[in-house]
């Protein structure tokens, strides 16, 4: 069920980056701004997708230099700031301990100790209940794409 739920958020951000704010749906970007919003700050997996997709230049310079709607790139930051927010809240302590770990000198028998996929691994099930929530009305919400605006997502992820 949370992979369903993972699947239909990340289904969610990508209509919101790639249609909604482009097609000017004025009416439905606040509400699908906000449910994403919620939904990054309670989904640490959603958080890391989301700073992964920007991860690459050709993203970056899209939405943030050669983007002419001024709206997109300021609720496109604040959405990556709230991932990065959620991220950094969830790895605090991790981060500590790392730092500390760094000064002692002892730092490359503690990367070593790591599993591979410690990050993933980490559960993000205490707001289950609210994403299961919000995926459903950010469902509802963006229900009037086409089946070509659909598969253009796809293609785009």
């Amino acid at each position: 069920m949370l992979d369903d739920q993972f699947e239909i958020l990340k289904y969610i951000v990508t209509f919101t980056l790639t249609v909604a704010f482009r097609a000017s749906i004025r009416t439905q970007i606040p509400s699908l701004v906000y449910l994403i919003r919620k939904a990054l700050e309670n989904n640490v997996r959603l958080s890391l997708w989301l700073i992964e997709i920007f991860a690459n230049q050709r993203i970056i310079k899209e939405f943030f230099v050669d983007c002419t709607i001024t709206d997109m790139s300021r609720f496109t930051a604040g959405l990556l700031k709230t991932a990065m927010t959620t991220v950094f809240q969830h790895e605090q302590e991790n981060l500590r301990e790392y730092t500390s770990q760094l000064e002692k000198g002892s730092i490359v028998d503690y990367i070593i100790a790591l599993p591979g996929d410690w990050l993933f691994n980490h559960s993000d099930r205490k707001s289950s209940h609210l994403n299961q929530s919000a995926a459903m009305d950010a469902q509802n919400a963006a229900g009037t794409s086409s089946g070509d605006q659909n598969q253009h997502m796809r293609n785009t992820i």
